[in-house]
């Protein structure tokens, strides 16, 4: 009984193996049964000599070699980038921009929205669809509109 149970550990623990190889080889023929790891070990060392950065080339135009001068290059680089100072006005890019939206159109956007587009609003809803974060959907407030629609309009017209 001992045997057994011990065999089956083993063929599970196989298998865990098997699949750890085989994803890190990703090859998805694996599935097929094969538990071939010596090819699975020698595609994982084929590709991890691929993907090995042996040298980088800096903002000079020099070529770097080794993990720690790579290393310390590429935390210089960003280190850089980042600690830079940010440009006074971003937004001056925007003037080379054709506007999209009109004066009048900017306007329309910002007036209030009256009663009547409110009530528009909710009743173009679809009332089967999925509940918004309150827990309600389109049914709920147009079946309630009587009820609540002062509530809504409050609602609308302080978070606008």
């Amino acid at each position: 009984m001992l045997l057994h149970k011990t065999n089956a550990e083993y063929i599970v623990w196989m298998k865990r193996q098997e699949s750890i190889l085989s994803q890190k080889a990703r090859i998805k023929w694996a599935e097929e049964g094969d538990s071939n790891t010596k090819y699975f070990h020698s595609t994982i060392k084929e590709r991890r000599r691929r993907s090995r950065i042996l040298r980088i080339q800096d903002h000079n135009a020099s070529w770097i070699e080794g993990n720690r001068a790579i290393s310390q290059a590429a935390v210089d680089h960003f280190s850089d980038i980042f600690s830079q100072p940010q440009e006074a006005n971003r937004l001056d890019i925007l003037r080379w921009m054709d506007k999209i939206v009109t004066e009048e159109d900017n306007q329309s956007l910002h007036k209030e929205p009256t009663k009547v587009e409110i009530r528009n609003a909710i009743f173009s809803l679809d009332p089967n669809s999925a509940a918004g974060p309150d827990g309600y959907n389109g049914h709920f407030f147009q079946a309630a509109w009587d009820i609540i629609k002062e509530d809504v309009y409050s609602f609308v017209i302080s978070n606008h």
